[in-house]
C-alpha cells in the first residue's frame, strides 16, 4: 500500500479510484491524441505507484478512442522479477522497459559477469507472454551512463550491438549516439549533461544508424524468437528467427 499511497519525493499524488481523477486524465490524454494525430502514442513515468487496476481501465479507454496508440510504462526495476511489473504488462496494453535486461548487461560489462545471465534472462521470457514488445535500454535518466562508469569505448561497442540484435526494443538515451558521457559518472544530474552538438559522422551514431537499418530490413531482429546456439561464461552465441 506504501508504495500507492505516499507521496513520490514529495510530488503531489492524485487519488485515481476517483471516477473524476480517472476522466480527468482520459480526456487530458484523448486531447493530445486528437489535436495532434501524428502523435506515436504515450510514455509513462513510475507507473508502479499507481495502481495496476487503474493502467488496465486507462489503457482499455486509450484503446478505444485510438486503437494501438503506442503505450509505454516505466515501471522502475521492473521486469520478470517483479512480479507486478509481469502483470502490468500481461493485463493493459502497454509495454514496459526491461530493468532486468538493462542490470544484467550493466553486470556482464561493468563487474565481469557471466554471459550466462542473458540466456537465463530469456528463458523467463514465457512470464511475459510476448516479451518482443519489452524496452530495452542501457542507460537512462535514473542510472549512470556506463561509459562514465568505466567501460571502455571498445566494449560498449560491442555492447550495442548486442543490444539492438537482442529480443525487444531498443530505446536509446539521449547523446549515446554522441558517445556522451561525464567520467566518473554517479548518475543523476552528472548522467544529464547539456548536449553542445550533434555528430552524424560519430562513430557511436554510424554504428547505431546502421543497426537501425539492419533492424528495418530483418524482420527476424524485430520481431524473431532467440535460439542459443552456444553459451559459456565469456562467449554467448544466438539467433533471431522468424517465417523461416
Amino acid at each position: 500500500m506504501r508504495l500507492h499511497n505516499f507521496s513520490l519525493d514529495g510530488l503531489a499524488d492524485f487519488n485515481t479510484d476517483n471516477p473524476i481523477v480517472q476522466d480527468h486524465f482520459k480526456q487530458a490524454h484523448e486531447f493530445w491524441l486528437e489535436n495532434f494525430p501524428q502523435l506515436a502514442g504515450f510514455r509513462m513515468d513510475s507507473i508502479k505507484h499507481i495502481d495496476n487496476d487503474y493502467w488496465r481501465k486507462f489503457s482499455e479507454d486509450i484503446w478505444t478512442y485510438k486503437p494501438g496508440v503506442e503505450l509505454v510504462g516505466e515501471y522502475f526495476g521492473g521486469g520478470t522479477s517483479a512480479p507486478d511489473a509481469v502483470d502490468f504488462y500481461n493485463t493493459t496494453h502497454f509495454s514496459t522497459f526491461d530493468f532486468d535486461f538493462g542490470g544484467d548487461v550493466r553486470d556482464i560489462y561493468l563487474n565481469g559477469g557471466s554471459f550466462l545471465q542473458l540466456p537465463n534472462l530469456w528463458a523467463k521470457d514465457p512470464q511475459l507472454g510476448d516479451a518482443r514488445a519489452m524496452v530495452t535500454f542501457l542507460d537512462n535518466h535514473d542510472v549512470a551512463r556506463l561509459r562514465g562508469e568505466g567501460v571502455t569505448e571498445v566494449y560498449m561497442k560491442q555492447l550495442i550491438a548486442l543490444w539492438f540484435v537482442a529480443r525487444g526494443i531498443p530505446c536509446i538515451y539521449y547523446g549515446m549516439e554522441q558517445d556522451l558521457f561525464t567520467p566518473g559518472d554517479k548518475g543523476d544530474p552528472t548522467n544529464r549533461p547539456r548536449m553542445v552538438s550533434f555528430n552524424t559522422s560519430s562513430p557511436s551514431f554510424k554504428q547505431m544508424q546502421t543497426l537501425i537499418q539492419l533492424r528495418k530490413d530483418n524482420q527476424a531482429l524485430r520481431y524473431g524468437q532467440t535460439h542459443v546456439v552456444y553459451q559459456s561464461n565469456d562467449i554467448l552465441a544466438f539467433e533471431r528467427t522468424f517465417e523461416g
